[in-house]
């Protein structure tokens, strides 16, 4: 730089220097300033004084020590619980201290302070985490004194403060704490979200006895399954009594680690990557399950391959069960557990095109043979309002209430329910209509619907539960709400065996065999033929037959679409023609049959709740192969053909429905519920009672 520039750049910024404020002196402050700020000082002082003795007062500071230390410690134990249950999946949580929320009780004022420094239990809490200086551990392992200690041991790459950057800052001081402390380690949790970490200093650490370790997470929160990392087949010198809980995510082990104790009450396996000896793995899985008569808690994410196995694995104990697979493996487990019938299912059914639906029937029919389910709730998610990924429809079923009233049900149906379902069944739209469908439920009085996407034209709910005859109580939510008279009776073609003793119900895919009766028509809002969504195959229609549904007597029968139904109205019955426990008249010739079935022939109450009406829906013709046709048509409250359906099931013999109630329904035009004033005998809306109109 020339010397003229470097000096003229000086003298600038001399010049700002000598007339910038901020870099003169303050002048000395006068003495009538002094006092008032002494004065201030003193008034402050008064001001803490009194919120002291006033906080001493309260409720709050007047509870005991000891209650307040057990709040403290429950409350401690709830963000533990929350905080290191989000890490293990998504990573630390934001802010400066993830793991350390629990001590801000601490700083709320002198009292709770003392409390909480006198209460050893309350900091038997360590996470090891990037971000924490190395000085707090120390002083947290002091202040627990000999308290039983909840580790969590948080190894994470993406960290940009410098202590961080060293590999060894978070492994060497938590290994070197968990060596000394494996003793009194009541709670172990290890979460690796580094796929350059190496863990085999941490296993030299965990080789020594845990006599008083009861909970033990391992999991890995970002791995593929070609970095899986291999967890030792002995640890902890497989000297574990008090092994209570045991959780494993993304990591490669065999169902012969010494980690799988018989004493454990939970246990969860969570995506599991690809097994080390796959021949022979089912065989070991089911072998494992053996030894744990007293497991409460069960959940595999990652079912073994199937290989033939004939053992069986008794669970007296167990209270909860939780399995994600497809169809086959779902079977196949299912046909080797024993539980109690009291025991809460929730099976998350992987979707495949073209799955084995009948073997997964039958292996939930025999599951739930024992159960009384008496309330069901099958719901179709709104598309706009979950995630991409995630378009899974869900049915449940309680058994545990002995009675089905108004408020009983509303608080199953609650999105918030404490009452946990005897059975939760999660898979793809296209897919859950197939398994309810081929599911008997002779005990269900009561049946909630909720469809949150647009039906397409072969959606026929009612078709789905053909096999619970005895609905009494119907509750319809968003979608389901449209066309619910014609939805009652359906119009089913039946053609007979050819013979050979297996029914012929063909491969043309879910809900080939039924229609929505023409008759019921009112021509407003048709699209169509429209056909249901159930179909199954030779071996779905025999389950189903066996179960009691309406595919007819014996397996004799199957039911298939005919592009021309009849157009005669169906005549009254003396209830001579009832086809099992399905109200149904046979009509036309004896080669192409017509059965026309009122479904759920013991509904009296339907209730609509949230159904938007009118509403406009579009689809593709998929008659026209070579343009795209858009068919939109509008759904309107139909009461004539409600009042149609009505009359049909009465003719079929089926029970009279005796109270419609709408709530909170947009759009609803009072005006035409008018028709079903009197053939109803109560028709509310918003809780208002409609009369007859003069």
């Amino acid at each position: 730089m020339p010397a003229n520039v470097s000096l003229t750049m000086m003298s600038v910024r001399q010049c700002y220097h000598n007339l910038s404020p901020l870099y003169h002196e303050p002048p000395p402050l006068s003495a009538e300033h002094v006092a008032l700020r002494d004065q201030l000082a003193e008034y402050n002082a008064a001001v803490l004084e009194l919120s002291s003795r006033l906080n001493a007062l309260s409720l709050p500071c007047r509870l005991p020590p000891e209650v307040l230390s057990r709040i403290f410690v429950m409350s401690a134990a709830a963000v533990h619980e929350e905080d290191t249950a989000w890490s293990a999946v998504h990573g630390p949580r934001g802010g400066n201290h993830g793991y350390y929320r629990w001590i801000s009780v601490a700083l709320v004022c002198r009292y709770w302070r003392n409390v909480a420094l006198g209460c050893a239990s309350f900091w038997a809490f360590i996470a090891f985490e990037y971000h924490m200086p190395r000085d707090i551990y120390p002083e947290l392992l002091r202040r627990s004194l000999n308290c039983p200690l909840t580790i969590v041991y948080h190894s994470r790459e993406s960290c940009n403060c410098q202590p961080c950057k060293s590999l060894w800052y978070v492994d060497s001081i938590g290994q070197e704490i968990i060596s000394e402390e494996l003793p009194r380690i009541r709670h172990l949790i290890i979460i690796i979200e580094s796929t350059a970490f190496s863990t085999y200093d941490l296993w030299q650490e965990l080789a020594a006895s845990a006599p008083s370790l009861e909970t033990l997470e391992v999991g890995h929160t970002r791995l593929t399954n070609n970095l899986a990392m291999d967890l030792p087949n002995l640890l902890f010198q497989s000297d574990l009594p008090r092994l209570r809980s045991l959780a494993l995510r993304n990591f490669k082990y065999k169902w012969t680690n010494s980690l799988f104790q018989s004493s454990l009450r939970t246990l969860e396996i969570i995506e599991r990557p690809a097994p080390l000896a796959i021949h022979v793995d089912m065989h070991r899985f089911i072998s494992m399950l053996s030894t744990m008569s007293q497991l409460e808690h069960l959940v595999v994410e990652g079912l073994p391959p199937i290989h033939p196995v004939n053992a069986i694995a008794s669970l007296p104990q167990l209270r909860y069960i939780r399995l994600k697979g497809d169809f086959e493996e779902l079977a196949f487990v299912l046909f080797r557990l024993r539980f109690p019938s009291t025991t809460a299912i929730h099976l998350i059914i992987s979707y495949e095109p073209g799955p084995p639906v009948a073997r997964f029937v039958q292996a939930l029919s025999r599951t739930l043979s024992a159960s009384h389910l008496h309330t069901a709730s099958y719901v179709v998610p709104n598309n706009f309002l979950v995630r991409i990924n995630d378009r899974s429809s869900s049915f449940r079923a309680w058994s545990n209430i002995l009675t089905a009233t108004d408020r009983t049900v509303n608080r199953l149906w609650s999105r918030v329910s404490d009452i946990q379902p005897r059975i939760l069944l999660t898979a793809d739209k296209t897919v859950l209509p197939s398994i309810v469908a081929g599911l008997y439920l002779p005990h269900l009085t009561a049946l909630q619907i909720s469809i949150g996407c647009a039906m397409p034209p072969d959606w026929i709910w009612s078709k789905w539960f053909a096999g619970a005859p005895n609905v009494s109580f119907l509750r319809l939510s968003g979608h389901a709400g449209y066309r619910v008279g014609r939805m009652l009776s359906l119009r089913v073609r039946m053609q007979e065996d050819d013979g050979s003793g297996e029914t012929d119900s063909g491969d043309e895919g879910p809900g080939a065999d039924s229609e929505i009766d023409d008759n019921l028509d009112a021509g407003d809002d048709t699209d169509g033929s429209d056909t249901g969504l159930s179909g199954e195959s030779d071996e779905d229609s025999l389950s189903n037959t066996q179960s009691g549904s309406v595919d007819g007597e014996g397996g004799s029968q199957a039911s298939s679409v005919d592009d021309h139904p009849p157009d005669e109205a169906p005549p009254a019955s003396d209830g001579k023609g009832c086809d099992g426990d399905t109200l149904s008249i046979q009509t036309g010739s004896d080669d192409q049959s017509w059965v026309i079935t009122a479904v759920m022939p013991s509904l009296r109450t339907i209730h609509f709740i949230d159904v938007t009406f009118p509403y406009t829906s579009s689809f593709s013709d998929p008659s026209d192969s070579d343009d795209m046709v858009i068919i939109k048509r509008t759904r309107e409250f139909d009461a004539d053909g409600m009042v149609k359906g009505l009359q049909v099931r009465k003719n079929l013999g089926a029970e009279d429905i005796e109270s419609l109630e709408f709530v909170r329904c947009r759009g609803l035009q009072v005006s035409r519920l008018q028709t079903l004033v009197g053939i109803v005998d109560s028709v509310v809306v918003d809780r208002v009672r409609l009369t007859k109109l003069d």
